[in-house]
């Protein structure tokens, strides 16, 4: 295995435990990308306006100053990347087996809380159809014995007349 001639300061063992933030960390300081790679006799790891790292051979060289670079590809092995991939889709797994889930619950609650305002619409409309029968019962007998009176006076009316 070949070792960058500016070391990373970093070993396979300081990534082992996928501390997300020091990756963060690391990416951040890194050359800003996208990189790419190019290869002719040797090959080159570059960036817009900066090379990176170069390997020919045996032979490899990192820039000074290109340091956070080098910690950030040596953090960026298989291995971490495999692991941020499996928490990914570990993670994305749970949410999508919770959505439905919370969804329902949340439509069931409206679906009770609709049918305890109907309930209660339902009850009211029952409240009002027996004070309307009530009131006619009390107003109509007595607007029809009062117009049961009137008539039978322009009757009388007419007959003495």
């Amino acid at each position: 295995m070949r070792d960058c001639s500016c070391g990373s300061g970093l070993s396979r063992r300081d990534m082992t435990d996928l501390d997300i933030h020091r990756l963060a960390a690391l990416a951040e300081a890194a050359t800003p990308g996208p990189w790419w790679i190019s290869t002719s006799d040797d090959t080159m790891i570059s960036a817009k306006d900066a090379e990176i790292a170069q390997t020919q051979g045996e032979y490899s060289q990192c820039w000074k100053g290109m340091e956070a670079d080098a910690a950030y590809i040596a953090a960026a092995d298989p291995t971490t990347i495999m692991a941020l991939i499996r928490r990914l889709q570990a993670a994305e797994a749970e949410r999508d087996s919770r959505t439905p889930s919370v969804v329902v619950l949340a439509l069931h609650d409206e679906i009770d809380q609709t049918r305890a305002t109907l309930s209660a619409a339902e009850a009211e409309l029952a409240a009002t159809r027996a004070a309307i029968a009530e009131w006619r019962k009390e107003h109509w007998a007595a607007a029809a014995d009062t117009t049961l009176m009137e008539t039978l006076d322009r009757i009388a009316q007419g007959i003495l007349a």
